[in-house]
């Protein structure tokens, strides 16, 4: 897991030693403008902690179970037809939900009512064997492959065309045979 400390950086002149007492720097904010509320012995010091809505906090993760935002990417949906078009979705390690609702791994929520709130489909990744499987969610409304509807786990291997409600999204791996984050 990130956490904020993770992300931060620490700017020196060159040829400067790093301090491990993190209290002798100036904190600076995403602005650029120092934080007066810290001390500072070494005005060529700077500790920059990026302001990101993507970056949550150790704490944060475990109290909104969202550990999944910061795992590396391991392929994109990008929706080529449909509310949302030209958009792209991040894939991640493991079981990806696919839904219009906050708590699917996959969010497509661009106004499309036909995507089912919560589970329309599930997009997972096989990171031992570096593959990915495309599989019905257990609603109603169907999820198709290419034209076909998935009615059972299928493999996917990169530019298929999946139909979710009225969105048309290609499939793009990142990781594959040759290339994975192990």
């Amino acid at each position: 897991m990130m956490s904020n400390e993770e992300t931060t950086r620490i700017f020196r002149r060159s040829g400067q030693a790093v301090s491990e007492n993190l209290h002798t720097t100036s904190i600076v904010s995403p602005s650029g403008s120092p934080n007066l509320n810290e001390p500072s012995v070494d005005p060529e010091t700077r500790l920059f902690r990026p302001k990101s809505s993507n970056i949550q906090s150790s704490e944060e993760v475990s109290k909104s179970g969202d550990s999944f935002s910061i795992d590396p990417v391991v392929g994109w949906l990008a929706i080529i037809d449909g509310p949302g078009k030209g958009h792209s979705l991040t894939i991640g390690f493991g079981m990806n939900s696919i839904g219009r609702g906050k708590t699917n791994r996959i969010q497509i929520d661009f106004g499309d009512e036909l995507i089912s709130r919560e589970g329309h489909a599930s997009l997972t990744y096989d990171q031992r064997h570096r593959k990915f499987y495309l599989q019905h969610g257990g609603g109603s409304n169907l999820t198709y492959c290419n034209d076909t509807p998935v009615l059972a786990p299928m493999e996917l291997f990169g530019r298929e065309k999946l139909a979710i409600g009225a969105s048309t999204l290609i499939f793009v791996p990142f990781c594959n045979p040759d290339f994975g984050w192990d």
